[in-house]
């Protein structure tokens, strides 16, 4: 069934099921936002291989895939660009994101509030992908 997909079908499909794990983890309590930004400020190796593996995946996505005829195409080739150029933010400026990141409150409701949507997006996207 996955061959049968377009390349566009496949990106937006892992990108769903990517967004819809990442709120069941949170609501499932296996990991914290503000603990996740800790670790990354306090760990400058892992903030580098982290900014590596974003910046290669958004640059093979970008390679494969940069059309932007139709709403799916457009959100795949978004994911791409958006993966690559915060790769490539992180790589450079990494030390002041997390500076700015920890200026902001998360945790609570708002991450409850984060997780759900996530959830709901991941699976409004997987719904589309295979639509």
């Amino acid at each position: 069934m996955f061959a049968a997909l377009s390349t566009t079908q496949q990106i937006t499909v892992f990108l769903g099921i990517y967004t819809l794990l990442a709120g069941v983890g949170l609501l499932a309590g296996q990991f914290k936002f503000d603990q996740v930004l800790a670790e990354l400020r306090d760990q400058a190796a892992l903030r580098y291989f982290i900014s590596v593996f974003v910046f290669t995946i958004g640059a093979f996505i970008v390679s494969v895939h940069n059309l932007w005829s139709s709403p799916l195409e457009i959100l795949a080739s978004l994911f791409g660009w958006a993966a690559l150029i915060e790769g490539a933010l992180f790589a450079a400026f990494s030390r002041s994101l997390m500076a700015g990141f920890a200026k902001v409150p998360i945790g609570g409701a708002l991450e409850r509030g984060a997780a759900i949507l996530y959830v709901l997006l991941g699976v409004g996207i997987i719904y589309v992908s295979l639509a």
